[in-house]
């Protein structure tokens, strides 16, 4: 929208700037283990917009993910607290959000680590395991939206009880994906130290 634009436009631009710095960042880190770096194009306005009103009180700059990309550590994710410390030692860290153990409240199993870019834009690289990407790119992230778009209604108005149940059940569904995700990725850590 147009009352956005002027916000919008010159964090974009430093957007722009920091995800060439994150990806060689993530690109230089991974290339010294077996891990896999996924690029992904800026987050989207509507969905900044979004996020930005439904969390942080309208304001841009708190979002931290228009710039972002995930390293998968995909042989024998052992090697995440290395790949962590290398974009520790390498970048100027902000924050770190750990949900390897304990998985997110959506139950996504991960780590999030901020990184300020050269030209002061906060950006975001993420650190998966082969499954947890997996499940999260072929449904996953689907179920997130879904009930992300039942939570922000749900900030307006009353949730109908079918649309409580329907949000319950995709929190369900994406429950078990990760788990089973998570399982999986368990199960072959075990087999490579064996």
């Amino acid at each position: 929208p147009e009352e956005y634009k002027k916000t919008l436009v010159p964090i974009y631009k430093k957007a722009e700037v920091a995800k060439e710095y994150i990806d060689n960042l993530a690109s230089d880190v991974s290339s010294q283990f077996d891990a896999e770096i996924r690029v992904a194009g800026l987050k989207g306005s509507k969905r900044v917009i979004e996020k930005t009103l439904d969390d942080y009180e309208g304001d841009f700059t708190r979002v931290y993910d228009y710039a972002r990309n995930t390293i998968i550590a995909k042989k024998d994710f052992k090697d995440i607290p290395e790949i962590l410390d290398g974009l520790k030692s390498n970048g100027n860290i902000n924050r770190v959000k750990d949900f390897l153990k304990d998985g997110n409240p959506g139950g996504y199993h991960h780590i999030i680590i901020n990184v300020k870019a050269p030209n002061g834009h906060i950006a975001e690289i993420q650190i998966s395991t082969p499954e947890m990407f997996k499940a999260k790119i072929t449904g996953g992230d689907d179920l997130y939206d879904q009930i992300r778009i039942l939570d922000a209604k749900e900030k307006t108005v009353n949730l109908t009880d079918i649309e409580i149940e329907t949000r319950k059940k995709l929190n369900k569904q994406m429950h078990q994906l990760y788990d089973e995700a998570w399982e999986r990725d368990m199960k072959a850590l075990a087999a490579s130290s064996e």
